[in-house]
């Protein structure tokens, strides 16, 4: 999978504003932190998301430098300072960039 392709999964996972979170890798139903892969995971940060989609590594760090240069921080700092529109905006713009 290409990183463009995993941003675009985590794009679609977070079409939802119930599926994302910040502070946390990731959260259950009761608001609990769970590990991004846990089965009972019901929501995501920006690297959780990542994560569950299967792009938690590489792909995370493309994504992650990308916004380091576009938007002056990182993923991690985008998704808990900035919140949930600016990281939809960020995912898309990534992809309006990387497209071919």
């Amino acid at each position: 999978m290409t990183t463009v392709e995993v941003v675009r999964k985590v794009r679609d996972l977070f079409g939802d504003i119930g599926r994302w979170t910040q502070d946390v890798a990731a959260r259950d139903v009761f608001g609990n932190a769970r590990n991004a892969k846990s089965a009972y995971a019901v929501c995501w940060c920006l690297f959780g998301g990542f994560c569950k989609v299967g792009g938690g590594g590489d792909e995370y760090l493309e994504f992650s430098a990308w916004s380091s240069r576009r938007n002056k921080m990182g993923a991690i700092v985008l998704n808990d300072r900035l919140g949930y529109k600016a990281v939809i905006a960020a995912l898309d713009d990534f992809i309006k960039d990387h497209e071919e």
